[in-house]
């Protein structure tokens, strides 16, 4: 699986920036719920390994521990098995290729989903314990540059 730098420097700026208000709001979310809040490090610990690409963002969702998921798996592998009978010793390359990319291009595609919302959430948390006109500042920002490029 590559690794989107972009993505991690996206992260990391916002979790630099944010890192003692976001720890704040985690401990205070699982005090409201009746949970004891998890330690600093560790909330500091699942942040540095989230924004390095130590922590499989979809692996849970990847995992297919439900029957139909495995199902699904099994049909699409009996598929290929009965295409690659189909195709002689090119068309076997060929079609690795093929699988290689496609197996690539969704791994970007998880990737960036995953970013966003991330992105998301983290922004949706710090609403909660920022001043509005702190976000809508820093978003308005933004915005000429997007107006002017389009004019």
């Amino acid at each position: 699986m590559r690794k989107d730098l972009n993505a991690g420097g996206s992260l990391r700026a916002v979790m630099q920036q944010y890192h003692l208000a976001l720890e704040q709001a985690i401990c205070q979310l699982a005090q409201a719920v009746g949970n004891h809040p998890p330690e600093r490090a560790e909330i500091a610990l699942f942040f540095q390994e989230l924004i390095d690409g130590g922590w499989d963002a979809y692996e849970e969702a990847t995992a297919h521990e439900s029957e139909e998921l495995r199902k699904e798996d099994r049909e699409i592998l009996q598929l290929q098995e009965q295409i690659r009978q189909m195709l002689d010793r090119e068309g076997q390359r060929q079609f690795d290729r093929y699988e290689d990319w496609l197996n690539c291009r969704m791994t970007s595609e998880l990737d960036q989903a995953y970013l966003v919302g991330y992105q998301t959430a983290i922004r949706l948390l710090l609403m909660g314990i920022l001043p509005a006109d702190t976000l809508l500042a820093r978003n308005a920002r933004h915005e000429p540059e997007e107006e002017e490029e389009k004019t």
